[in-house]
């Protein structure tokens, strides 16, 4: 079988797929004859630049256009179609990319008019290879070329094609195309090759392709080599590796419906089928891109629900994930996939990862059924709160309030040293009349503080000192409004402990978990602790043997 790509590439406007702005503006310029001296067209790979530029060759050349389209029936259509057209000029660029090739091939190439067609058109393939020096050589000519000369420079980089040629060139942008155009232009081959392919397999390969309609053709054609007439996934796991989207949905299902247990008896029963868990995280982070898109864009939500089982059941995902849990469970993710290919044991890692969200999915459930149950009550001004109704009049003169016999003491009490929301010049009046916004008084969860453990830690750039201790440092669990910290060793327990350092800590951790009466606690890693007087122990013994002498206490 040919090339499918070749044998089925596009011979009119209307035959590229996914670039309808940019091939009706083509279209129209040759309808009305208004044509540029100089193109540009810029995009990523395999989305139609170097084809839309061969069938404008031909259709500004074409003997009876219609409708900006070529006939492909005229002398000219066939010549440029048999690549017998000697003024049509395709250079690839990045062979061609010195001063005496692009002197040779185009400058003085184009002194000459065309021998048989209206115009000479030039296409560099690949134009960013160009060396800054072809370009100086070639600019002159760019910029006024003669009237049956036209220039199309097609290119994967545009921001490498120098200022100057830019702004002499008509700009188009070739985007990526739609993942539902990639599979409607596979059905179409596929049913001119008299070939069934799986909905399945074609959403795989157009997830697979990103977008580059060329590497899904010739995907579909390798397919189609195994001489299958119906292509099953089963048939397409023989060159597409077998996607873990399915398995990817089913653990998210779980969870994000905080089923730890299911979640573990699932894990445990890939690794027993062989199902390599390093690559899983990527499919598991694709989905939660794939949730995330189909909650706030309709049109990535519709191509879900038009896919796979697996999509489905992503799509039926939205309505139980918030953005903030999809969020969170992504940078769990990436960071588990980062210290799996790092030497944590894969599947624990896995474990780990999943078991976090699912913890974090039953927290925020708790919370919103928490809210539902107790609502906040209204709030009132404070003199609605004391029963106090003041009349409105055209003139009030200002009342004088009495003073309470009680002194107010303004000195600051021991306890509201470390208190951060404590201002010596507000003294502390319940009766005040506006009411200051005070932190939360809910007591916090461990999950709390490893949420705003990395904003916490940035607090300490300046202190170098206790950002080496507390880098290390894991929290292993709260008290009430303790929060345990386990350390490496017994003097970083005793340098956290400075009223000082306790106190900076202490206030970092008030201000970013909005709560009033957090304390930290340290705990010394026992394991460390045995190893270090282990190793002094050792250190000891060595000197004594090698020099002699003994232990005086």
């Amino acid at each position: 079988m040919s090339n499918i790509s070749r044998a089925y590439r596009p011979k009119l406007f209307g035959d590229i797929s996914g670039q309808q702005k940019v091939i009706e503006t083509l279209r129209r310029e040759i309808e009305q004859n208004k044509l540029g001296h100089a193109y540009l067209f810029s995009g990523p790979r395999g989305v139609g630049k170097t084809t839309a530029a061969r069938i404008f060759a031909k259709a500004v050349n074409c003997e009876n256009p219609q409708k900006g389209e070529p006939c492909l029936k005229c002398a000219s259509c066939v010549r440029i179609a048999q690549n017998q057209a000697i003024d049509l000029i395709e250079m690839d660029a990045a062979s061609h990319r010195g001063v005496s090739e692009i002197q040779e091939a185009v400058i003085d190439h184009i002194k000459y008019v065309p021998a048989a067609l209206k115009y000479k058109v030039y296409i560099l393939d690949e134009a960013h290879m160009l060396t800054d020096h072809a370009w100086n050589a070639l600019l002159k000519t760019v910029e006024e070329p003669p009237e049956y000369a036209i220039f199309i420079f097609a290119t994967t980089e545009r921001h490498k094609v120098p200022a100057t040629i830019v702004s002499r060139c008509q700009r188009f942008e070739f985007g990526r195309i739609e993942p539902k155009e990639v599979v409607n232009r596979l059905k179409e081959l596929a049913k001119s090759e008299k070939v069934t392919v799986e909905d399945e397999v074609l959403f795989t390969i157009a997830s697979k392709t990103e977008g580059c309609l060329r590497d899904a053709e010739n995907l579909l054609g390798q397919l189609m080599s195994l001489g299958e007439k119906n292509i099953t996934g089963e048939i397409a796991s023989i060159i597409i590796p077998p996607s873990q989207k399915p398995i990817a949905a089913e653990l998210l299902k779980l969870a994000i419906a905080g089923k730890t247990g299911e979640l573990l008896e699932l894990i445990g029963t890939l690794e027993q089928e062989g199902v390599s868990f390093i690559p899983l995280f990527d499919d598991l982070i694709d989905s939660l891109r794939d949730i995330l898109l189909a909650k706030h864009v309709s049109t990535h939500a519709e191509m879900l629900n038009q896919a796979g089982e697996s999509e489905k059941l992503l799509a039926g995902l939205t309505s139980q994930a918030n953005d903030a849990l999809i969020v969170q469970a992504s940078h769990i993710l990436i960071e588990r996939r980062r210290e799996a290919k790092h030497g944590i044991d894969p599947r624990f890692a896995l474990e780990l990862g999943l078991v976090a969200i699912s913890t974090q999915s039953t927290h925020s459930a708790n919370q919103a059924t928490n809210q539902q149950n107790n609502p906040a009550p209204p709030s009132f001004p404070q003199s609605v709160k004391a029963g106090i109704h003041t009349p409105v009049t055209a003139k009030t003169a200002p009342s004088i309030q009495p003073v309470n016999n009680e002194m107010i003491d303004l000195e600051p009490k021991p306890n509201d040293v470390g208190n951060p929301n404590f201002n010596p010049q507000k003294p502390n009046n319940t009766e005040s009349a506006e009411e200051p916004t005070t932190p939360s008084t809910a007591q916090i969860q461990i999950q709390d503080v490893h949420r705003i453990w990395h904003k916490f830690l940035q607090e300490f750039e300046d202190s170098k000192s206790l950002l080496f201790i507390l880098k290390p440092c894991r929290v292993i669990g709260v008290e009430g409004d303790c929060v345990l910290l386990e350390l490496e060793f017994a003097y970083h327990k005793k340098n956290i402990e400075n009223a000082r350092n306790k106190q900076l800590i202490e206030n970092a951790l008030r201000k970013h978990l909005n709560a009033n009466n957090v304390t930290i606690k340290g705990i010394i890693n026992e394991q460390n602790q045995e190893n270090g007087i282990k190793t002094v122990k050792d250190t000891a013994n060595s000197i004594i043997d090698a020099f002699g002498g003994e232990i005086i206490n």
